[in-house]
Order: C-alpha cells, then structure tokens, then sequence
C-alpha cells in the first residue's frame, strides 16, 4: 500500500537498521518482536504512539504496531480511512482491516487502539 510509505519503519528492512533502539519482548520459532525504545517520539499520522512494536522473521521487520491512547482511535480511523482506498475496507465491530496482495492493514479497539501493517507473506507467522 503506497499510502502507507509515510511509516517510518519500512516492511522488509533488515534488524540492523534499529538494533541499538529495540528491547525483546517475545521470541518464538518463527519471529523475535521488539519494542522501539528510541527517546523521540514515534509519531503516526500526527499522533504520538505510547509504544511501537517491531517483529522481525530472520532480521527481516514484517510487521509494525503501533499503540495509542484509546481516546485516538476514532482519529486514526479517519486518518486510516483518508488515505487508504475505502473499497479494499471491511468492517468488523468497530475494527477496520485493509489488505491487498502486499500487506494487511489493521485498525483494532480494545483498551487501546492498535495500528498494525504486515508484510502477507509471513502473516501466517503470527498466528
């Protein structure tokens, strides 16, 4: 999704580019994921990210989390809804998912809000 090239973490890039930045927070037999522990602000579409997950497949970042404070959550949908195309949308209580055959997109509501954006050649590693 070429709307989404405005992440800063780009799908694909290798570990190295943010090794000095990332604390571990679960490794399993087919990812490591990371928090970014970089001082400056992460920033989302003008939002600031209480934190930013990273989740590599051999030193290869195929997925990035963003979370928010929940009050954020109707904003991001509009910002999501802005720049993605609305006919590859669909809806399930209240969570929002783009997906095209590059990447999946998820918007999800729980006691934060959750902006995820996965590389769909390894999202059957997440499962």
């Amino acid at each position: 999704m070429k709307e989404l090239q405005q992440i800063p973490f780009q799908l694909g890039k290798e570990y190295e580019n943010w090794e000095f930045d990332l604390e571990p927070v679960e490794t399993t037999q087919t990812y490591d994921k990371y928090s970014y522990v970089n001082n400056e602000p992460q920033e989302l579409f003008g939002i600031i990210a209480t934190q930013v997950l990273l989740t590599f497949n051999l030193d290869i970042l195929i997925q990035v989390e963003y979370q928010f404070d929940l009050k954020y959550f109707n904003l991001l949908k509009q910002r999501l809804q802005e720049i993605l195309p609305v006919d590859t949308a669909d809806q399930i209580d209240g969570e929002m998912k783009w997906e095209n055959e590059e990447v999946v997109a998820n918007l999800i509501r729980s006691k934060i809000a959750i902006f995820k954006i996965t590389d769909k050649k390894y999202e059957s590693y997440l499962d």
